[in-house]
């Protein structure tokens, strides 16, 4: 098995970790939330921040030009999603959605200015 096979399942699992462990946070969340333990809307307003947290990380402790761009994307995400619950510049989720098409084509420009040329 080569090198990048390894890289590349070792990316899958801590994917799919981060993935796991993200979905029995909000969970746990929404289950407090509904036994009136905690209120989820304060919560709200840390999403975009844990999401801007994991796109500087991938943005800058990755090598792989993928989870690159993934940052970026995550930075956007969560920008997109803080300006749209505050109104900020008139932004709702209704109306802002392209700044989600526009990082998903930022994602891929990342990812073409990464690659290596052959």
């Amino acid at each position: 098995m080569d090198t990048q096979q390894v890289n590349t399942k070792s990316g899958n699992k801590s994917n799919s970790l981060m993935i796991g462990l993200t979905m029995i946070v909000i969970g746990s969340l929404f289950l407090l939330d509904r036994m009136d333990m905690i209120n989820a809307l304060e919560w709200w307003y840390v999403a975009p921040a844990m999401i801007a947290l994991a796109g500087v990380i991938n943005l800058f402790s990755r090598e792989n030009p993928e989870d690159r761009a993934n940052g970026v994307f995550q930075i956007v995400l969560a920008f997109w999603l803080f300006a749209s619950a505050e109104q900020l510049w008139g932004w709702t989720f209704r109306t802002s959605w392209p700044v989600l098409i526009i990082g998903v084509g930022l994602r891929h420009l990342v990812i073409a200015m990464s690659a290596p040329r052959q």
